[in-house]
């Protein structure tokens, strides 16, 4: 029984002197202090700007040859406006000089170059009428008319030729254009040998 005490009273001290010595601890060391790093403000980079797309170049049209054009074929040679003046006033001395089948040569030329040209067919259809060729003169003389509706000497010689050919009432229409047209040019000398051939082939 006291052994037991005993054994007690042990078990007594020695939990006793364990809790006093649990109630004087040693000091605590002091908590380490942690130094945090604080991150730097590290700016952040502009994003790198993407660069726009170059446009693609047109391809550069290819010019087409140009076609080498075809030799002209050579045209025949014409004379000069001042060479067909010159012929046309070679024409007309040699109908004066009544050269008339020269005169005719002129004319052709003339005519070749300048086919509108009035005056020429109408001295060209003098010197065929000089030479008895009454039908070229006539052409001549309707195709001078044609070209120049005012042409009064035109008017008057056809109209002497139809009086030759005894085409009288044909004669007497030319001849009465002949002296209007006169009249309305002031050309009164001309209207009055046209008006006395007109009666000359009345009175017949």
């Amino acid at each position: 029984m006291n052994k037991a005490k005993y054994l007690v009273a042990a078990i007594l001290v020695t939990s006793l002197t364990a809790v006093a010595c649990s109630n004087d601890p040693e000091p605590a060391p002091e908590p380490t202090s942690v130094l945090l790093a604080v991150p730097v403000d590290t700016a952040t980079p502009d994003p790198t700007s993407i660069p726009e797309p170059t446009a693609t170049p047109e391809p550069t049209t290819i010019p087409e040859p140009t076609p080498t054009p075809e030799p002209t074929a050579t045209a025949t040679v014409t004379p000069e406006p001042p060479d067909v003046l010159f012929r046309y006033m070679a024409g007309v001395n040699l109908l004066n000089a009544a050269q008339y089948d020269e005169a005719v040569s002129s004319f052709d030329m003339v005519i070749r170059v300048l086919p509108e040209m009035a005056k020429a067919y109408h001295y060209r259809g003098l010197a065929h009428y000089n030479e008895d060729r009454f039908e070229l003169a006539l052409e001549d003389f309707t195709k001078a008319i044609d070209l120049k509706p005012v042409f009064p000497e035109a008017f008057k010689n056809r109209g002497v030729l139809h009086l030759n050919q005894d085409n009288v009432r044909q004669g007497i229409e030319d001849l009465e254009e002949a002296i209007r047209l006169f009249e309305n040019q002031g050309n009164l000398f001309a209207a009055a040998k046209a008006q006395s051939i007109l009666l000359s082939a009345v009175g017949s």
